[in-house]
């Protein structure tokens, strides 16, 4: 099949440069910002550390983290346990322990324990 000219197909980049919170890719959250545009954030501006006893750590902006808790994505700290995907790999179900933002209050840093 032949797409229309000036028609581009998008296409997601593979999992194994991705991370996912609750089955949603974090550089898919849309933060709308009139009834007409949206923002997205590309997945360059998200980042994982995996620590010593299996923590995870999230860095994400802000407004992406505040999509994830309005659509239900992202649990409360200490809530019910999310599906977490980090780069291709699903580390399982893993439980929010912290939220803070950084210095420049534009990051906000997720803590994940596993369960």
């Amino acid at each position: 099949m032949k797409l229309p000219r000036r028609v581009r197909a998008e296409v997601p980049p593979p999992a194994e440069k991705r991370i996912a919170i609750g089955g949603r890719f974090l550089d898919e959250a849309r933060i709308r910002i009139t009834r007409t545009s949206s923002l997205m954030f590309p997945l360059e501006r998200h980042s994982a550390t995996l620590g010593d006893e299996g923590t995870l750590t999230l860095s994400t902006p802000m407004p992406v983290a505040v999509a994830l808790f309005a659509e239900g994505c992202l649990a409360p700290v200490g809530g019910p346990p999310v599906d977490v995907l980090v780069y291709g790999q699903a580390l399982g179900p893993m439980v929010l322990r912290e939220v803070s933002c950084g210095s420049d209050e534009r990051m906000t840093y997720l803590v994940f324990e596993p369960t």
